[in-house]
């Protein structure tokens, strides 16, 4: 932890905007210690101590170690976005430049975050919405072609549309569905699956 978090360490090298505070290696010690020992702990820091990387950084290098998933949990999905935008990715330069390691992560949403193909299609099938809504399901239809995994965040549609878009719990097939193959949701859980690091909201978590 020394080596990362002290002054002319590798996160000093690497972010230009990076300060020593001895708090923060303290943390990351810390929790590096409770995760050898399998024993709990609790933190309370102040904003500006460096929260994220003090824990993101031992409890990545133990799950890698012991081959063991991450959760890290949030109380809102823009601190999920944070994290998996910003941080995470700063940590894996880190470790795949300083200590020869690397990780996959994935962002995990509740269900009703991703589109459902079915509902899409069916919804243009019927075509009961105007015409000023093209644009979004031409967007929508763009990502989809695209057959990677997006969400809520990522199609930028109006929350009246997305209720008849969205995937539905209750109504889902799962795998019995004949568009499984294209479902973004389906695609994200077989990425939560092999994973290093899952970053949820308490709410997904729970």
């Amino acid at each position: 932890m020394k080596q990362i978090f002290s002054p002319e360490g590798y996160l000093d090298n690497e972010l230009p905007e990076y300060e020593y505070r001895e708090s923060q290696l303290v943390m990351a010690e810390f929790i590096q210690d409770r995760l050898s020992d399998n024993e709990n702990g609790i933190i309370e820091a102040g904003t500006g101590t460096g929260k994220t990387m003090a824990y993101l950084i031992p409890a990545l290098k133990y799950a890698i170690a012991h081959e063991k998933k991450i959760a890290v949990t949030t109380e809102t999905k823009a601190l999920q976005k944070q994290l998996t935008d910003k941080d995470i990715p700063a940590a894996q330069k880190i470790f795949r430049e300083y200590l020869g390691l690397d990780f996959k992560f994935a962002l995990c949403l509740g269900s009703s975050n991703y589109p459902c193909r079915r509902r899409f299609e069916r919804l243009l099938r019927k075509g009961n919405f105007e015409k000023s809504d093209m644009a979004h399901f031409n967007r929508l239809s763009n990502l989809f072609k695209e057959k990677r995994i997006f969400t809520f965040f990522d199609a930028e549609m109006p929350a009246y549309l997305w209720e008849d878009i969205g995937r539905d719990s209750e109504t889902c097939d799962q795998q019995r569905c004949p568009m499984t193959t294209v479902c973004p949701f389906q695609a994200a859980r077989r990425e939560w699956a092999q994973a290093d690091l899952l970053v949820m909201n308490h709410y997904l978590f729970f």
